[in-house]
């Protein structure tokens, strides 16, 4: 991701690094708060072996502030979330 994100911003990749071989997962999502408190999901897809990825769509950054990410996966016996991150969203000209 860029430095530094804006309100409506699309097609920004998001990154994620699950630290561990997640090749073989499935119903992999985004757990998204939104800085009003609001919890979205957004589609992610696996990227490499060890990272989930997902690109911004139109209306996904739509408030300033700190969102939180809290990636989701399943495997074979096994269904839970990875570690949360974090990212900031500014107005324009900020």
């Amino acid at each position: 991701m860029a430095e530094k994100h804006y309100i409506g911003e699309i097609g920004t990749e998001i990154i994620v690094d699950m630290q561990c071989d997640i090749s073989m997962a499935s119903g992999c999502l985004f757990y998204v708060k939104k800085p009003n408190g609001s919890v979205v999901t957004w589609d992610a897809q696996i990227y490499g072996t060890h990272s989930l990825r997902h690109i911004v769509q139109s209306g996904e950054l739509d408030q300033a502030g700190r969102y939180l990410l809290q990636p989701y996966i399943e495997v074979s016996g096994w269904k839970g979330f990875g570690n949360t991150c974090n990212f900031e969203v500014s107005r324009r000209f900020e």
